[in-house]
């Protein structure tokens, strides 16, 4: 058995509506919000919401496909390598690096995750954030250090 974690969760009293935490996110970096507000306005065609949605659905389909084969060549690692480390099959690997195949689950993201030695996260953000992201796609924005590489460069820098 692993590790007792104690899961994060907001604080008792704060309300998820229209109170504190609401509140909260209005306030937080006020300015970082305005300028990635300010990309929306090159995207006239996200006016329309169904095409919106299917942006942002093929972003996340997409983005994990790129990020999955990014993060598995930077660590040297051949698809039958990362399959070998996730009990699966080279084709497993194949398909999920495959931004046309689009079919995640997060107990899979999260082995891989492991694997890269690296944090999932699973967020819902507003469209102003996936406008900037998707200016932010070459191969060191989709590169995340493994524990070991933050740790080392860390300590480099004291």
């Amino acid at each position: 058995m692993g590790p007792s974690i104690t899961k994060i969760s907001p604080a008792k009293g704060e309300t998820y509506a229209n109170g504190s935490l609401g509140d909260l996110a209005r306030r937080s970096n006020k300015s970082a919000t305005i300028d990635r507000t300010s990309l929306l306005s090159e995207r006239s065609e996200w006016e329309d919401a169904e095409y919106r949605h299917a942006y942002a659905e093929a972003a996340v389909e997409q983005g994990i496909a790129w990020q999955i084969r990014v993060n598995r060549q930077a660590r040297g690692l051949s698809q039958q390598n990362l399959a070998q480390q996730l009990g699966t099959r080279q084709s497993a690997i194949s398909r999920l690096e495959d931004p046309e195949h689009g079919s995640y689950s997060l107990p899979t993201l999260l082995r891989i995750a492991k694997s890269f030695d690296c944090a999932l996260m699973v967020r819902f953000v507003p469209y102003s954030w996936l406008a900037w992201e998707a200016q932010h796609l070459g191969p060191a924005d989709l590169y995340a250090a493994p524990y070991s590489e933050e740790i080392h460069h860390d300590a480099l820098r004291k």
